[in-house]
């Protein structure tokens, strides 16, 4: 128990700041899918369709690409690998919820006086479309941290998570899976806290897209 509360506190933040839920500190994260809303066109286009690449690989698949690319000769590049594999595995779900808000709101009343009286894309985009764009996004967000959840603890339990020193959820569960009967609690406790946290941040993401109006059909 004592392993998986640890490992509660550390995975917890790791997922939050990997998944670019903080958009103040991680703005970059939806950055393609504002500039392809905004401008449409071949960028537009060009843009979607990288993220329908990206989306259409299974995030642990991805993810295992990314590791493997990354660190499958230098074993002390595995933390950073994990850290860009969940930043590509979020960054198409984030993205594709920019793009397809910064179109419904590129097309307003305020961004067309906007344009009129000669304000720059720049700051059309940053003062006026992305607050808006902002809490489609962290709806989004609470799903995209349940699937950076998963996958990391999935990539550790394999055995290309963080190191053997380094306490996850995934870490745990893949240390009790090695010897299951002995020390199946260290399957099932971790088991339940992720499959308790992923419902939490599932229901949260429905709440805040049922709130601010997210509609899947704009994507």
């Amino acid at each position: 128990m004592r392993h998986a509360v640890a490992g509660a506190h550390r995975h917890a933040d790791d997922a939050v700041h990997r998944a670019g839920v903080d958009l103040a500190r991680h703005p970059d994260r939806g950055a393609l899918g504002l500039i392809g809303g905004y401008y449409g066109g071949k960028v537009g286009a060009l843009i979607s369709g990288v993220f329908d690449v990206m989306i259409a690989f299974p995030a642990l698949i991805l993810a295992l690409l990314v590791v493997t690319f990354y660190a499958a000769e230098d074993p002390s590049r595995r933390v950073p690998g994990i850290i860009l594999a969940l930043v590509v595995v979020a960054t198409p779900i984030l993205g594709r919820i920019a793009r397809a808000a910064t179109i419904s709101w590129s097309t307003r009343e305020f961004v067309t006086a906007a344009r009129a009286v000669g304000a720059k894309s720049g700051r059309i985009l940053i003062r006026e479309v992305l607050p808006n764009v902002a809490p489609a996004m962290m709806s989004i967000a609470m799903l995209g941290i349940g699937i950076v959840i998963v996958t990391e603890a999935s990539l550790s339990v394999i055995g290309l998570g963080v190191p053997a020193d380094t306490v996850s959820w995934g870490s745990v569960t893949g240390a009790g899976a090695a010897d299951f009967r002995h020390y199946s609690h260290l399957v099932f406790v971790p088991g339940v806290v992720i499959l308790v946290t992923v419902s939490t941040l599932n229901f949260l993401g429905d709440a805040l897209r049922r709130k601010f109006d997210v509609r899947e059909s704009v994507l």
